[in-house]
């Protein structure tokens, strides 16, 4: 329904008031019913909200009081929604002067018989506190400030276009401002507390990233008729009223148009004014100002692989409890002596299959005499199969030709499968060491006589060796099997080692571009965790952690070759790929080493069943605290990390053990910020600080910046870009056309001590001028009621006083629309 009533102010104007009950952003008021309304004595009023601690306050919206004589509740009015119920105030009908809603949830009258009811409504770019933020695309991505502004204001449903300050631009650079700043939209998302919490639960509201973009670059954003300006008051005053702008269409990729507007300088004279309703005092001043930057940070490039991973281990038709064929050596399928159970451990919250493998194997001479040397040893293995949609674990089945991927035809897991095929495994898995056997014989005897699995383990753990642990205590593994030529396996296909093939990926990251802007002078990525390297066994692809002390293999004192020891990865990022040696435009691959050059003891009875290490290369000039292999990110880069793991290579040099497993353990790509000069001060958030005068009493609120210059201390979404051809560079500095003149004066900035500023400086810096500037001596506040009617009076108005002999910029407003008052609260601008 719409609801339209109309009243004349005191000037004999007709404004017209309509009110859209049922509104949504498909709404047609063609199909609807107009239903007149008479308004009341005072039909609409509007009120600017103040800038509290200063004139600052980086956005303020309107609100609206409107009168409506009626003998009914008007129920469908009130709305549960932040435009549920639209609101426009028009002159003439035409001429849009206010937009906006009425205030959701807001009703409260007395239970009587009605004549006048009031709504309370807000405008547009104040119903933005009820809305989250989402991303322009279809995932986070690095945007301009004016995509994401367009993006945020369309959610207003009742703005055409906005309008910013011309006084902000890029040294260097006299474009269209918010077309050249860049910042990545996973910012805007609070970190997760917990795996329960979505980006619904930790996205900003639209207002918080409109309001910090505003605070960027200097302006408090507000709405005037269909257009929201971004409102320099620097810039008004150094214009004495006159201001250029750059006009934007919202939903639209055109360039943007220039305007200047003029005249916006109104002498306040005697006549101009309601007698008896001017005030005059003196505002605040401050003892010093503080902008804090509030980073979002991160040191995850790659999320944990095993985040919120599923379970998708299935029952093993192969596998026997109780045993009931005697174990033939000559088969060598690995264990047959397992069952499936049903147990949480290892499992993310919420996740509903809590199958879990069992099993008991041996690894010794009794196995593989060719391999190993005595003594035998029973295992007893626990093991789930996981997955995760962010990582592509390849699997490959040779078919007597070609290796195909058949990663698709194994939604589910168990053990027999990985002894079919080559690929990459995701596993939860604990061992168990058991007792030492002289014979196969005496464990598939015992075996027979078990039903339970677990208890069978249990028995036969050594305890003399205080190996029975006290609970079971799951790791995360990536398996990178390569089996042998010779090896059997259930499908009965041909097995073929593809050792030196480079067009089989075994792991592959499938993130969403979270899109984080990253670089600088001392910034890296590390790689770290721990390799197991089992090239002894045949059959047994689960990891053996800590076998070195229990398996004596053959051959064992022989070298293995280090410069094979190796992962052959590739790392994209953007356009970009790492070389091993510096980013570059080519595809390539560079070497993960886990064994270290010139290691004295490269004996494969060194190196194998032990977890090995990523290979440090670290230095103590880099300032890091990370271990691992550094990889230096000296431009900035864009977009999320790519990672790909090939097929391991063979590097058992003279042993002649191949690397037919490799189990990577605790695997991580940590982005870090290197601290050379070991000052410490990476690990704290950057404060700008100028102490006014100590003696002051009134200390300004902190100004916290969540949109904040990159100063190459914590990797961060909060930094701010610019972009040329597809290559990004931090924005360190802004120039301000109307405080160039005070910015040289600056002697303090960035870390710089002495050095006079060249008339630039950072956002921050911008910001502590302006608020030390303008509350550094008391600012005279002027409130008074103007014979001015609502159209002539702006946010960006300028007003001036000979009699005062200073100018005035507009903190608060109230427009009585009928009587054609205005009530300012004017502040002196300094």
């Amino acid at each position: 329904m719409i609801y339209e009533g109309r009243f004349a102010d005191s000037s004999n104007v007709v404004h017209y008031v309509r009110i859209y009950t049922g509104w949504s952003p498909t709404y047609n008021a063609a199909n609807d019913t107009v239903v007149p309304i008479t308004m009341g004595e005072t039909p609409f009023v509007t009120t600017m909200d103040s800038g509290d601690d200063t004139i600052y306050k980086p956005m303020k919206g309107t609100g609206a009081t409107v009168q409506v004589v009626t003998e009914d509740y008007m129920f469908d009015i009130y709305s549960p929604t932040a435009q549920g119920t639209r609101v426009e105030l028009s002159l003439g009908g035409a001429i849009v002067e206010w937009v906006g809603y009425v205030t959701p949830n807001l009703y409260d009258m007395s239970y009587q018989a009605i004549d006048t009811i009031e709504l309370e409504c807000i405008d547009g770019i104040s119903t933005l506190q009820y809305v989250k933020y989402t991303p322009v695309g279809e995932s986070k991505a690095v945007r301009s400030f004016r995509e994401i502004v367009d993006h945020i204001l369309q959610q207003c449903h009742c703005y055409n276009g906005f309008n910013v300050s011309k006084n902000i631009n890029i040294p260097g650079d006299a474009g269209a401002i918010m077309d050249k700043l860049y910042v990545s939209e996973n910012n805007f998302y609070d970190k997760k507390s917990d795996e329960k919490k979505t980006d619904a639960d930790t996205a900003w509201t639209c207002q918080e990233v409109l309001e910090q973009i505003a605070q960027y670059l200097g302006c408090s954003v507000t709405a005037n008729g269909l257009g929201v300006f971004f409102v320099d008051y620097d810039s008004i005053k150094a214009g004495n009223g006159t201001e250029n702008w750059y006009n934007y269409t919202i939903g639209s990729s055109a360039a943007p148009t220039s305007t200047t507007t003029t005249g916006q300088l109104v002498q306040i004279e005697k006549g101009l004014h309601y007698d008896n309703s001017a005030s005059l005092s003196l505002g605040d001043v401050f003892n010093k100002i503080t902008v804090k930057c509030q980073l979002n940070d991160y040191d995850d490039v790659l999320p944990d692989f095993f985040d919120g991973a599923a379970n998708i281990t299935k029952v093993d038709p192969h596998m026997e409890c109780p045993k009931t064929t005697n174990y033939d050596l000559g088969d060598d399928r690995g264990p047959m002596y397992g069952d499936v159970i049903e147990n949480v451990a290892g499992n993310s919250m919420g996740d509903t299959n809590t199958k879990m493998l069992v099993f008991v194997d041996i690894n010794g001479k009794a196995d593989n005499g060719d391999t190993f040397e005595s003594p035998t040893w029973m295992s007893g293995v626990f093991i789930k199969y996981m997955s995760n949609p962010s990582i592509t674990c390849h699997k490959y089945l040779y078919n007597g030709n070609t290796w195909n991927d058949v990663t698709n035809n194994y939604p589910t897991l168990c053990y027999t499968d990985t002894l079919a095929l080559s690929g990459a495994f995701m596993v939860r898995s604990e061992i168990l060491w058991m007792r030492k056997i002289s014979s196969v014989s005496y464990w598939t005897t015992h075996a027979k006589e078990y039903d339970d699995i677990t208890k069978f383990i249990k028995t036969y753990t050594d305890e003399r060796d205080e190996d029975a642990p006290s609970r079971l205590d799951m790791d995360d593994y990536i398996l990178l099997v390569n089996p042998l030529a010779d090896q059997p396996n259930y499908s009965n296909a041909e097995t073929e080692h593809m050792w030196d093939a480079t067009n089989y990926p075994f792991l592959e990251t499938e993130l969403e571009d979270v899109s984080a802007l990253y670089g600088g002078d001392n910034a890296y990525y590390v790689i770290s965790g721990g390799v197991l390297w089992d090239g002894a066994t045949k059959n047994s692809n689960y990891p053996i952690d800590s076998g070195r002390e229990k398996i004596d293999i053959n051959r064992g004192r022989k070298d293995i070759s280090q410069p094979m020891a190796y992962l052959r990865c590739k790392l994209q990022q953007g356009d970009m790929w790492w070389d091993g040696e510096q980013w570059t435009a080519t595809e390539s691959i560079f070497k993960l080493y886990f064994v270290k050059e010139g290691t004295d003891e490269l004996r494969a009875d060194e190196m194998m069943f032990k977890e090995l290490r990523i290979v440090n290369t670290v230095t103590w000039d880099m300032g890091l605290t990370e271990t691992g292999y550094a990889i230096p990110i000296s431009g900035v880069l864009t977009g999320t990390p790519k990672l790909t793991i090939l097929n391991p290579m063979d590097f058992g040099g003279s042993s002649g053990y191949q690397a037919r497993l490799i189990a990577l353990k605790n695997f991580k790509i940590k982005a870090a910020i290197g601290d050379p000069s070991y000052s410490g001060d990476q690990s704290t958030d950057t404060e700008y600080t100028n102490v006014i005068n100590a003696d002051y009493v009134s200390e300004a609120q902190d100004v916290e910046f969540k949109i904040c210059t990159w100063d190459n201390k914590k990797p961060n979404y909060s930094c701010v870009a610019t972009q040329s051809g597809g290559i990004y560079a931090y924005v360190d500095r802004l120039a301000n056309t109307a405080l160039t003149t005070d910015a040289q004066s600056v002697t303090t900035y960035h870390g710089t001590t002495g050095e006079v500023s060249d008339g630039t400086l950072r956002a921050e810096e911008w910001m502590v001028l302006r608020l030390t500037k303008q509350y550094s001596t008391p600012a005279k506040v002027f409130t008074v009621s103007l014979k001015k009617p609502m159209f002539s009076i702006s946010p960006a108005t300028l007003f001036a006083s000979s009699t005062l002999g200073c100018t005035f910029v507009v903190d608060k407003m109230e427009f009585d629309v009928k009587r054609r008052k205005s009530d300012l609260k004017l502040v002196e601008k300094i």
